[in-house]
């Protein structure tokens, strides 16, 4: 499933200038609409999770096979550090496609 929705697309065969005639030149752009549909990329490998602390500049490895590393390197980094706050970073790759 994937969500739609349409993107504005100005290139430049949708760029029209003129002149009035006293050396002052406007430029004039069109953009045109087209629906897109955003999807999960297939190609792409699972999501990719991290940690990060809140406290310091710490972050575990990235990991796309298991979240159970992230949570020992997050445990581990409170045995050591004391700070108790993370922030799970996850990453999805997606595309955009033209549907229209």
């Amino acid at each position: 499933m994937g969500r739609s929705t349409e993107a504005s697309a100005a290139g430049d065969r949708g760029r029209q200038t003129s002149s009035n005639g006293a050396g002052v030149v406007t430029i004039k752009t069109v953009y045109a609409f087209v629906p897109h549909t955003l999807r999960a990329d297939p190609d792409a490998e699972s999501a990719i999770f991290e940690a990060e602390c809140t406290t310091f500049d710490a972050r575990s490895q990235p990991s796309s096979e298991d979240q159970e590393p992230i949570e020992l390197w997050a445990l581990a980094h409170t045995g050591r550090t004391g700070h108790t706050g993370y922030r799970e970073l996850v990453t999805r790759f997606w595309w955009a496609t033209r549907s229209g």
